[in-house]
């Protein structure tokens, strides 16, 4: 578990979160600087691309998923689809198996980036918490995270667990 960097701060503590979600090979927490209250588990949104590491995020949280009043399963495409066509479908089954009450939906992002509409989906629905997993790639040893990753880390108004 580790805090999110303020941005008034001086020296930004944005490479302890690297260094943890990348390099512990444990899920990572992040709270955000604003935070004051208790974790609250009513609305968990779980981030949903069909990669790998959004599939070890879900699975690492699913002691906080089974705490949760509701999980919805977000994905942010960047167009329409197909109308019969709903990725994500078999995650939802997968969690309703385990005594959760799942909604999976879709998130168009025309002309912004996923983190905003992630965000914002966020605050429209008062989601308490995130899961998602966490992009990186790295470059003399520094870890540039991937835009969504890097967009949520700094706008974030929830906590967020991330793994990779």
């Amino acid at each position: 578990m580790v805090g999110q960097t303020d941005p008034e701060q001086a020296l930004p503590d944005d490479l302890l979160i690297e260094a943890a979600l990348f390099e512990s090979g444990r899920p990572v927490v992040v709270v955000p600087y604003i935070q004051t209250e208790g974790l609250k588990l009513d609305h968990v949104l779980a981030c949903w691309d069909g990669s790998r590491n959004a599939a070890r995020a879900i699975a690492d949280s699913m002691p906080f998923l089974t705490r949760g009043k509701k999980v919805e399963i977000v994905m942010v495409a960047s167009g329409d689809g197909k109308a019969d066509e709903l990725p994500g479908a078999d995650l939802g089954e997968h969690l309703a198996r385990h005594d959760l009450t799942v909604e999976v939906k879709r998130l168009v992002a025309a002309d912004v980036d996923v983190s905003n509409v992630i965000l914002s989906y966020a605050a429209d629905c008062a989601a308490d918490f995130i899961v998602m997993g966490g992009y990186g790639h790295s470059r003399l040893r520094e870890f540039i995270l991937g835009g969504a990753t890097r967009g949520i880390l700094q706008s974030m108004t929830v906590p967020v667990l991330m793994a990779h």
